[in-house]
């Protein structure tokens, strides 16, 4: 069991620190070469915000990985952000594969070739993501307390 759980919080580690290596890669995609420091088209400012909340992903994974029993009340936390994050990926890939569907006849084929790897990125990353979440779940189980019964305890409901 322990061995298992240790496992679990490896690739949970492992996986997210590499989840953000990607998700950086995603949105960095989308900068243009010319900057605009007026309009903020170009600059990296807006894409490291919506890349921000996602680094607390692998220091929560350190942390259970490091010592679990401390850090185990954070695994809802952890879930719930999860959660929210796999959402957010799945609605802009919604709006995502609609305006690829739609305008894929006016790309050339190295525009539509990019705009399809980045969907295919998000949907790696939406699967992974569903992944850690069954990993936590599967920890949160696997390291509930287990309280002691008493020998001679009755139970029952009478004297």
């Amino acid at each position: 069991m322990v061995k298992r759980l240790r496992t679990v919080q490896t690739a949970v580690f492992i996986y997210d620190c590499s989840r953000l290596i990607f998700l950086l890669m995603l949105l960095v995609s989308y900068l243009k070469q010319e900057a605009d420091p007026v309009l903020f088209r170009g600059l990296p400012l807006p894409y490291m915000m919506y890349t921000a909340p996602n680094a607390l992903f692998p220091l929560m994974a350190l942390f259970l990985f490091l010592n679990f029993d401390t850090f185990r009340v954070y695994v809802p936390l952890y879930i719930t952000g999860k959660s929210l994050s796999l959402l957010c990926m799945l609605i802009w890939l919604f709006f995502a594969l609609q305006q690829f569907v739609f305008t894929a006849g006016g790309f050339s084929g190295q525009i539509l070739l990019g705009a399809l790897s980045r969907v295919l990125w998000a949907v790696f990353l939406c699967a992974a993501d569903i992944g850690t979440i069954m990993g936590m779940l599967v920890m949160r189980e696997e390291a509930l307390p287990v309280l002691p019964v008493e020998a001679g305890l009755n139970t029952g409901g009478g004297e």
